[in-house]
């Protein structure tokens, strides 16, 4: 008994990279060799077309679905078996192919035609190519078993809603001279057996006949291994490369992952040393949170909050170091250099508290007293990959990450705080409010302490 093959083919969307590209046509490979399979020793020619449409109509998730074998010297149906339509399709169609419709829609190619049915109608619909469309039927392909016989699949929607794409009537069309070849054989092996006594000779070259239409089915299968071979070693090859793609994603804005992408090499993850501005992000009061709220009501509330950050974190092109609770480290110039890192650092902790002052009515009205405190420091760090083989990130060391870490953990809600190396770099871009000097924990002396109260008016801002 012939399985259904329950992997349902997708067309590919724009942007789909190319593993999604090599999958298909392993799977299309993989579909023509089960279809062989499964239909090339069966004999009988009903049980050969409901296995072809059983399996056609789940490869494609298709809703419903007819197979029709007409016998073009008589006008008459040779055979024909349907899934999911009217239990009454089969004989209608039966009387509309012997009214000679049949032929109107034998050489039909066309995925939409069936299914613009006024259109059709005005050119004057065929009965047959009506009932069609009637039982929703939309897509049509044609396939000649011998100079007398002549067949065609037609399926309806899919169960997901995609549409039928190039790659779809391909494969269809495929899978069709292939169920055309089991039929040949099928209609071969009958008639030897009909005409075995009395006709040696005959019996003798049909069967020589089959045995090289069985050579040729075996030649097939054997050229699809071959092929899914060679597709294996292919694949082995991408997926190196999408894992490397995966690892540059993952840390960086699309349009700076796109950049780093043309580079060929993995230079990226050596281990450097650069300049680079760090920013902390940390919710105050977020812990009495947590401690008080639903393990469920802290996961969404975290979800929306790093969906709003993560937003601006990529609209500023800076590279998001982690996630970890509500705590979010973001660093600029590296890999992708910029002599304003320091700059667009800050613009992007303005928008950030300028969202958080937005979201925090909403955050009240729910009970959750949280307010947004930043920390930003400029300086020299050690970057690269950390971390053990199977689970690797991407990471800024270094005293300016801890600085950065200490003022944000020191910052209250709505303030933006930084230091005095930091504050001169971007002097002539903000307005700051001195604080007094911090003892931070992992720096010997005092820290000089600064809150960015705003971007000064001739800076202008970015935000939309």
């Amino acid at each position: 008994m012939a399985k259904t093959n329950k992997k349902i083919h997708k067309p590919l969307t724009e942007g789909e990279d190319s593993q999604g590209e090599l999958e298909r046509r392993v799977f299309h490979l993989k579909t023509l060799y089960d279809v062989s399979r499964e239909i090339g020793s069966l004999r009988d020619i009903q049980e050969i077309m409901k296995h072809l449409l059983m399996m056609v109509m789940g490869t494609f998730g298709a809703v419903n679905g007819v197979l029709l074998l007409v016998d073009m010297q008589r006008g008459r149906m040779e055979a024909g078996t349907q899934r999911g339509l009217d239990t009454t399709a089969i004989d209608l169609l039966s009387q509309a192919i012997e009214s000679g419709s049949f032929r109107e829609i034998e050489g039909v190619t066309d995925i939409q035609m069936l299914g613009e049915r006024e259109r059709v109608r005005q050119r004057g619909t065929p009965r047959i190519l009506d009932l069609l469309s009637s039982f929703q039927v939309h897509v049509w392909i044609p396939f000649g078993v011998n100079e007398t016989l002549r067949g065609g699949i037609g399926l309806g929607d899919k169960l997901a809603g995609d549409p039928y794409t190039p790659a779809d009537q391909e494969l269809l069309s495929t899978l069709a001279k292939q169920g055309a070849v089991a039929i040949e054989n099928a209609k071969l092996y009958q008639e030897v057996r009909q005409h075995a006594e009395g006709l040696e000779a005959k019996v003798k070259a049909r069967t020589r006949e089959l045995e090289e239409a069985n050579r040729r089915l075996e030649e097939a299968s054997h050229s699809l291994e071959e092929w899914n071979r060679t597709l294996e070693d292919k694949v082995r090859q991408q997926v190196k490369e999408i894992e490397r793609m995966g690892r540059i994603k993952r840390y960086l804005s699309p349009q700076i992952a796109e950049t780093v992408l043309k580079d060929e090499g993995d230079d990226l993850f050596k281990t450097h040393r650069r300049e680079v501005t760090v920013v902390f992000l940390d919710l105050r009061g977020f812990t009495n949170f947590s401690d008080s709220a639903e393990p469920e009501e802290v996961i969404e509330f975290l979800r929306g909050y790093h969906a709003e950050m993560g937003k601006l974190i990529f609209q500023f092109e800076g590279t998001l170091e982690h996630f970890s609770g509500d705590g979010i480290m973001v660093f600029f110039n590296d890999p992708i250099p910029r002599k304003d890192h320091t700059e667009v650092a800050v613009r992007m902790t303005v928008e950030m508290q300028a969202r958080a002052k937005e979201l925090r009515p909403g955050w009240l009205k729910k009970g959750y007293d949280l307010d947004l405190g930043v920390g930003i420091a400029a300086g020299y760090a050690t970057l690269g990959t950390i971390g053990f083989e199977g689970r690797m990130d991407y990471g800024a060391v270094g005293n300016v990450t801890n600085l950065a870490a200490r003022l944000s953990s020191e910052a209250k809600g709505g303030q933006i705080l930084t230091n005095q190396r930091t504050l001169s770099k971007i002097e002539d871009l903000v307005e700051a409010e001195p604080l007094e000097e911090l003892h931070l924990k992992g720096f010997h002396r005092p820290v000089a302490v600064f809150n960015i109260v705003k971007l000064k008016e001739r800076a202008g801002s970015s935000r939309a």
